[in-house]
């Protein structure tokens, strides 16, 4: 497997990665058949896995990691569609509450 290429994503039945024009295709048929937008296109999930991936706590290079993108596409899409919010809120105080635990706990 190439470093740039994330274990978790799907493979053709041969073990193949998939061609963006053969998956840009089937995402289309499966589009029609869940009746979604036709301006749905198989990047949001790509975008969505990001912001779900960051609200969990995932830093930006875990989150590179695990899409494939550049530290600075993920860094983009955060910017545009993922706006501060109570989740990503608790997550941080959770790490600085967990931090300074660690620093006052004896040795």
């Amino acid at each position: 497997m190439s470093p740039a290429c994330s274990p978790l994503i799907l493979a053709t039945e041969r073990g193949r990665a998939w061609g963006e024009d053969h998956f840009r295709h089937l995402f289309a048929e499966l589009r029609k058949l869940a009746e979604l937008p036709r301006d749905f296109q198989y990047r949001d999930l790509r975008r969505s896995a990001v912001i779900r991936l960051a609200r969990a706590g995932c830093t930006i290079p875990e989150i590179v990691s695990i899409t494939g993108h550049s530290l600075k596409t993920v860094h983009t899409i955060l910017s545009t569609y993922m706006p501060p919010d109570s989740t990503v809120a608790r997550n941080a105080i959770r790490k600085l509450d967990r931090a300074a635990r660690r620093r006052l706990a004896p040795a």
